[in-house]
């Protein structure tokens, strides 16, 4: 990491009233990015996209031994990420727990989760929660192996996330697939009750969804991130793990019978309706549906992507897509051409309006022309 993205900050003293400052000791509220800057001497703040802050203590500055709650791990170090807050201000919102040794391991771990945080924010229109409405995520790095009483070598409880074996050689890629994983279990709702291969599919969807958008993210960035976000890899496990969901999915529709089967089959088709969902409709469709799931089996999903379309009256829909319509009448606009809804032709560049009876998905493509989107809109025309 280049040292012009690390700013040396000032006295902390002055804003703790305390000349001795140990790691521990970072404000979780500070009124101002001022405030924050009038840390003390050795200590560094990095600036994230979207205003997002990383504040770490130097490696001379004293540490503060903290327990964790569940594994007894003992770690000596934290390095804490800041969300900006409306208005002005910042909040503390992940304190990466670690020892001396591992600082620049932890370094990553940080700007990574400050980029998912950006990112949840950015793409659904609102901040990510903790479960048990948590303000700060625990993140504890380890050496050891994960303790017997530990599920995996990564492991979500709560607020507090783990990651074991950090020391171990292992592909960015692998990291970054492993945190997404973790923090799809600290962050989103999905679907529950799969035999294999987790009980809860969050962490999986966290896992693709994330490395979706961090690869969307890593496209539009003009340097690289020195968070695990490598280029190759994303677009490496893109092509192998993410397209085959969504073309699975977006091939056979929300009426296919693996989206209801409780094993690796199953879950694997749920996520693919998200990850399409996210494609076609855009995330903020996807967030509104993850938000308002009426439960937790598989099939909510397909009734929230339907209510949260259902309150559009414009979207861009990419092609091709299935697409929730309600009893209502719509117009298709877009580049000339010929499109089907079902067995409906349409011509984009003439947008002429037209009745739906039933409520339902309907199958939507382009069957000549360059078309790669379309723009829906609902509601009788205007006069």
């Amino acid at each position: 990491m280049k040292s012009s993205y690390l700013l040396p900050l000032l006295s902390m003293a002055l804003f703790l009233g305390n000349p001795l400052v140990h790691a521990q000791s970072l404000p979780l509220a500070p009124a101002t990015k001022e405030a924050l800057s009038e840390l003390s001497t050795g200590m560094e703040l990095e600036a994230l996209a979207g205003g997002f802050l990383v504040v770490a203590p130097s490696t001379t500055m004293l540490g503060e031994t903290k327990l964790d709650p569940n594994f007894g791990l003992k770690l000596s170090r934290q390095i804490a990420v800041y969300a900006p807050v409306t208005g002005g201000g910042f909040k503390q919102v992940v304190a990466v727990r670690h020892d001396s040794s591992d600082r620049a391991f932890a370094l990553k771990v940080a700007r990574l989760a400050g980029r998912l945080l950006r990112l949840h924010k950015e793409k659904m229109g609102q901040e990510a929660s903790y479960q048990q409405d948590e303000e700060v995520a625990q993140v504890w790095l380890a050496r050891v192996k994960a303790p017997h009483k530990a599920k995996a070598a990564a492991e979500t409880q709560v607020n507090n996330v783990y990651l074991f074996e950090v020391a171990e050689p292992r592909k960015e890629i692998e990291w970054a697939r492993t945190i997404a994983h973790e923090w799809g279990h600290l962050v989103l709702l999905a679907a529950r009750g799969y035999k294999d291969p987790e009980n809860d599919a969050a962490g999986f969807l966290g896992e693709r969804l994330f490395l979706k958008w961090l690869r969307e993210d890593a496209l539009a960035l003009l340097r690289k991130t020195d968070d695990f976000c490598e280029r190759e890899g994303l677009q490496l496990y893109y092509d192998r793990q993410l397209a085959p969901l969504m073309a699975r999915y977006n091939a056979a529709g929300p009426a296919d019978k693996r989206l209801s089967q409780l094993n690796t089959e199953g879950m694997d088709y749920y996520i693919g309706m998200a990850l399409d969902t996210d494609d076609v409709f855009g995330s903020k469709v996807l967030g509104f549906a993850l938000y308002h799931l009426e439960n937790t089996t598989p099939g909510a999903l397909v009734n929230a992507v339907r209510n949260a379309v259902f309150l559009q009256t414009e979207l861009r829909v990419k092609l091709p897509a299935w697409v929730p319509l309600a009893p209502d009448t719509y117009a298709v606009s877009g580049p000339a051409g010929k499109v089907m809804l079902d067995v409906r032709p349409l011509d984009p560049s003439k947008p002429v309006p037209f009745k739906v009876a039933a409520p339902g998905y309907k199958r939507i493509k382009a069957v000549s022309g360059a078309i790669p989107s379309v723009l829906l809109r609902r509601g009788a025309p205007k006069k």
